[in-house]
């Protein structure tokens, strides 16, 4: 397997959005099989109880998603996805991080960022 692309980051970045906002992403060109995505990231709300969202997408279509109210203020919790993305076409596709506040009054706070493309 070869990596095709690859970001990090391992800072906190935080965001008091109620809508998706992007904190990471990475373009790079994909075949139509044999694309595997590996990503990796911590999140959590400042505040207990109240809902924090992250979600990737690949060219703005929805391939996974995760959602928690904190019950412990500034804890982390890990979001991973891996899965075989299969394009119709080969090119040039754009990978993104998002994340929300799913209450006003919340800051998500997100670290430790990787994402992956490896290709067989």
């Amino acid at each position: 397997m070869t990596i095709m692309f690859y970001k990090s980051a391992e800072a906190v970045q935080s965001i008091t959005a109620v809508v998706w906002t992007e904190i990471a992403s990475k373009t790079g060109n994909l075949r139509v099989t044999g694309n595997f995505l590996q990503l990796y990231a911590e999140y959590g709300g400042s505040s207990t109880n109240k809902d924090v969202g992250i979600r990737v997408l690949i060219n703005g279509v929805e391939q996974g998603i995760d959602y928690h109210a904190p019950t412990i203020a500034g804890a982390y919790k890990a979001f991973c996805v891996f899965g075989v993305i299969e394009p119709e076409a080969a090119g040039e596709y754009t990978i993104s991080l998002e994340v929300r506040a799913l209450a006003t009054g919340q800051t998500v706070n997100v670290r430790r960022i990787r994402l992956m493309v490896r290709q067989t």
